[in-house]
Parts: structure tokens; sequence; C-alpha cells
């Protein structure tokens, strides 16, 4: 691996990275067990040291997947959480793990049972390319959301429960 810059998401900041490959890079040292990442952003490669709960969202994405990583102040003030969002998944079906092609559906599921309802109290619909458009960006919101919640069973994503020792090697 050539050397890379160390990409560090200062507190209040966000970063849109494409993933470079399909899992991190993982080692040990005097603080513990670490996680590198490849990405890219702004036609620049980096490497990110994920903190364990970035890492928990990050395991989850492929090669060429977008995600934003940001980081941000708990809602008590009382240290800071990375918070990882789905932008682009370019691989949603996997053998392996369907949990994003299940996200994907109920997300245009839902989509589309909103734009109905909203437009249903009118006698016709004429736009019907409006009503698509409508449901695209519905179902990527609400993909956004799904897949930034944390994994039924999984400890320590959601950011009141993370304690202070989530930070980044």
């Amino acid at each position: 691996m050539p050397n890379k810059p160390e990409l560090r998401v200062a507190v209040g900041e966000a970063f849109k990275v494409t993933l470079l490959s399909d899992k991190p890079l993982t080692g040990t040292n005097a603080n513990g067990e670490w996680n590198m990442y490849e990405v890219k952003s702004d036609d620049v490669e980096y490497v990110h040291f994920a903190s364990k709960v970035a890492h928990e969202s990050l395991k989850e994405y492929k090669k060429g997947d977008i995600v934003e990583i940001k980081h941000t102040r708990k809602a008590d003030g009382k240290g800071t959480v990375y918070v990882v969002t789905a932008i682009g998944v370019s691989k949603v079906e996997s053998s392996n793990d369907t949990s994003l092609s299940i996200k994907w559906g109920m997300a245009f599921n839902n989509a589309t049972k909103i734009v109905i309802a909203k437009h249903s109290k009118s006698d016709t619909i004429k736009d019907n390319d409006h009503l698509i458009k409508e449901v695209s960006e519905f179902t990527q919101e609400l993909f956004k959301v799904a897949c930034s919640m944390p994994s039924p069973g999984s400890q320590n994503k959601a950011a009141v429960d993370i304690d202070d020792t989530d930070v980044p090697f």
C-alpha cells in the first residue's frame, strides 16, 4: 500500500468518501485494535482510522460505496461520536448479506406509499415523471435513515450509548 495522507475528521466536520476496498486493514498496537480504511475524497486517496463505532457501520459497506463520515458532539455534550451515513451504495445485493437489499426494498416500498398517500386526494395524476422522481427522492432519503440505524442486537451504535472512548487511533 503506498503512503497516503490520513483523513482526520474534526468535530463538526463531515467528509463524503468512496471506499477503495471491501475490508479495512487491521492490526493491534499499544492502544488496542485498529481498523484502517482506504478512502477517496475529492479525487484524493486517504487512509482513515475508524473509531469502534464508525467501524461497525463501515464494515457493512463494500468497495465503491459512497458514505459520509461525520464527527459530532453527543447531545449531552460529554464526548463525541462518528456517524456514518450511506450516500450511494454500489453493491446493494450480496450473497452473504442481504441487509442492504432489505433496507433498500423497504425504503422503496415506504416511499411509494408516501407518494401515493400524498397525491391520493387528486382525481387524476397527470405527471408520472414527477411521481417517479418523488418516489426516487423519498427512497434515497429513507435508505439513508435505515442505513444509519443500529443493526438489531448490535451494541454501542446509538450515539447516546457511546462512551468517550469512541476515538480513532
